[in-house]
């Protein structure tokens, strides 16, 4: 039984208040076909809306099988709509996204119909409304008299006992009209059929009882026949009317795929979207290694901090060996290892030619032989590798020599260079573009091995050992080989006394030479600061100088750093200079903390802009979703309906994104642009999804509440 004992419904629209109905009291049945008929505007519709639930009251109670509605809750009332009403328009309310088929399944799905018989039970219906030739047909595509008939075969799919129609011929012609009233007639032997008309007479023939409202009061409540047998509502358990997060999953895509415009719009936004978060994270890397590989940063056991560049040598203080070598420069994501590498820690100081005084300007760089990685023949702007004593690739900025005479970096190939640092004169062969050199990364020029070989050897002596001849400190340069001394003697340009003996250089890793028993000798053509030992005794220091005991990797780039430290083995000493030097860099730290909080003002701006972009396509949805309301879509369907198509839209965006930035990157040559790509790590890219992922979420549980603010009725008048 469904009673109205004194209800009344007051509308308040902008501070104007409007009676709805009042005190009405009502019981009907079962097996009644009840025609409400009235004036517009005298409260018909209102009466049909809150019998359904579709519409709340104020005054009053109204029974479902003797149980008090008036404290029902908005879940109370969705669960009461799927349960037990059956809804049919004037105006279709049909979605026209969806075809025939998916319209009437759609009110399977809410009530939990077993999936084995959904698509059975919903062709009989179809069938049984005369569009089984229209069952692919999507809503939009029928005439009116199809879309009422569609709209019919959905309120019987779910075999509500309470069929709910508000002027359902209103827009169809006679013949259709009649067709429409004989079906709702034939199911109403065991339904309540409440059906709402302005004209009683197309329903006279067929209805059992009239009620007739005027002023928003009924006026006339009367029997006309008993057709069927009249009996209470039935008694409908909760038990498996609720759909499936498997069948909301289904639905979604129907819905999402339903509609090719409004999923390239929200493509579009949603990819927009992605990219802002994306490149957010890309430049705040950015920044981070900006501020964090500043050139101007020192430390004094480092003067070389490349933001790529880690120290590696043994705990145990041993050298490395061949395999140990091998093993680390074949390690993930390292781009070169360099021995020696303290050679890194040492700029050479070139200046062109200064007997011509046309051309003269100075250049820093550190230097690298031409057998290292670290640069290769495609990273030259021009010329090519250094092939003989004497020849270097030069890396230089355009702006340090146009001053000066030379237009392009052609121009520089075959130039002087002298080195006070150096004792050789170079010439040109290649050039390394300086302007293309990452931000944090230092400037390298490359030498051929045997230039680069003399080199260290000289930077070794001069700045890494400790030399001890008759027991006092002396300074060397160079330590050589020379026939005219035997086994037990050395040469020296220092002021020694012949008299006295022993030798001792040692360094940070044990003696390189140890020798007390040597005398001092003099030699022709002796260089100044020259240490001359004999061949064999020779040979035994360099033992120990060619034993590599601290290497340095250099990665691929800065944010490759971290990882390459964390899986090298335990028994290795690990030490990043860029760490060192920047670790008292407060003003960048603050710099980087600004710009972190600005990154997320940023992201939250982001999302506010895509929620009032979508908020459009929301309202324009309104009427679906509200529809989907009234066959029992409940409001947690709707949220996961929502959260599951901007969770799929935001991934496919997400994936559209990334396959962007990988094509951009294989192809882009801006250094910035590549500083920016390079930065982002998988991590990064995982917590972007995430971001995606986590935004989706957020739309769709704020539509959803901005959504059921309202009640269906409010919902449907505004679409």
């Amino acid at each position: 039984m469904l009673k109205l004992v004194n209800v009344g419904k007051i509308y308040n629209t902008n501070g104007n208040v409007a009676v709805g109905i009042r005190k009405v009291n009502l019981e009907l049945h079962s097996g009644e076909f009840v025609a409400i008929t009235g004036e517009s505007g005298a409260g018909k519709t209102t009466l049909l809306n809150i019998l359904s639930g579709i519409d709340s009251y104020e005054e009053g109670e109204m029974y479902v099988n003797g149980e008090e509605t008036s404290y029902f809750s908005s879940e109370d009332l969705e669960n009461y709509r799927n349960k037990y009403v059956g809804f049919i328009f004037q105006n279709y309310n049909i979605i026209d996204s969806y075809n025939v088929l998916q319209n009437v399944e759609a009110a399977l799905l809410f009530v939990g119909y077993p999936k084995d018989k959904r698509r059975e039970r919903a062709l009989d219906l179809i069938k049984r409304v005369g569009l089984e030739k229209e069952i692919k047909t999507k809503a939009s595509k029928l005439s009116g008299g199809e879309k009422q008939r569609a709209v019919i075969a959905r309120a019987l799919a779910k075999d509500a006992p309470i069929i709910a129609a508000d002027e359902p011929t209103g827009n169809l012609d006679s013949q259709s009209s009649k067709e429409i009233i004989e079906l709702l007639h034939e199911v109403s032997k065991d339904k309540l059929v409440l059906i709402v008309t302005h004209d009683f007479n197309e329903v006279a023939d067929y209805a059992t009882r009239i009620i007739r409202v005027f002023d928003n009061e009924i006026k006339e409540d009367r029997i006309l026949k008993a057709d069927n047998e009249i009996k209470d509502l039935p008694s409908i358990s909760d038990e498996n009317k609720k759909a499936s997060m498997k069948d909301i999953l289904s639905l979604s895509f129907v819905d999402l795929f339903g509609s090719p415009k409004r999923l390239i719009f929200h493509t579009i936004i949603f990819f927009i979207m992605s990219l802002f978060v994306l490149l957010s994270v890309a430049l705040y890397r950015t920044i981070v290694t900006k501020s964090m590989s500043d050139t101007s940063l020192y430390n004094s056991s480092f003067s070389n901090v490349d933001n790529r560049r880690i120290v590696v040598n043994k705990k145990d203080h041993t050298a490395f060996s061949e395999a140990e070598l091998t093993e680390l420069k074949n390690s993930s994501n390292v781009k070169a290892l360099i021995p020696y590498d303290y050679m890194l820690e040492s700029s050479a100081y070139f200046f062109l030619d200064p007997s011509n005084e046309d051309y003269y300007y100075s250049f820093t760089t550190f230097l690298v032989s031409s057998s290292t990685d670290l640069i290769k023949e495609s990273d030259l702007e021009c010329g090519r590798m250094p092939k003989a004593s004497g020849e270097i690739c030069l890396n230089v900025k355009k702006e340090n020599f146009v001053a000066d005479g030379i237009n392009s970096y052609e121009g520089f190939l075959g130039q002087k260079l002298s080195s006070s640092s150096l004792i050789f004169e170079m010439t040109v062969v290649g050039i390394i573009n300086g302007d293309k050199t990452l931000e944090g990364e230092n400037n390298y020029s490359v030498i051929y091995q045997s230039d680069f070989e003399s080199m260290r050897i000289s930077r070794y002596f001069m700045n890494y050992v400790s030399i001890d001849i008759y027991g006092a400190s002396a300074y060397i340069k160079m330590v050589k080989s020379s026939n005219s001394l035997t086994n037990t003697e050395f040469a020296y340009s220092g002021e020694v006394m012949e008299s006295e003996k022993g030798i001792k250089i040692s360094d940070a890793y044990g003696d390189v030479l140890n020798e007390p028993d040597l005398k001092a000798k003099t030699i022709s053509d002796m260089e100044s600061d020259v240490l001359y030992l004999s061949p064999d005794v020779y040979n035994k220091c360099f033992t120990h100088i060619n034993n590599i005991y601290q290497v340095s990797l250099i990665a691929l780039n800065g944010y490759k750093v971290d990882s390459i430290v964390n899986h090298l083995p335990s028994s290795y000493r690990t030490i990043v200079p860029l760490k060192i030097a920047s670790s008292t860099n407060i003003v960048d730290t603050i710099s980087v903390v600004l710009y972190l909080s600005f990154m997320v003002q940023f992201l939250v701006a982001t999302f506010f802009i895509v929620y009032a972009t979508l908020l459009h396509s929301i309202k324009a949805r309104r009427e679906d979703i509200e529809i989907l309301r009234t066959i029992g879509a409940t409001k947690g369907n709707i949220r996961t309906m929502l959260e599951m198509e901007y969770l799929t839209i935001g991934t496919f965006s997400y994936v559209l994104i990334l396959i962007a930035f990988f094509i951009v990157k294989a192809f882009v040559t801006d250094r910035t642009l590549v500083l920016a790509m390079s930065s982002l790590t998988f991590l990064d890219f995982l917590s972007v999804l995430i971001m995606i992922i986590i935004m989706s979420f957020l739309l769709s549980l704020l539509f959803t509440r901005s959504i059921f603010k309202k009640t269906i009725k409010k919902g449907l008048d505004q679409k």
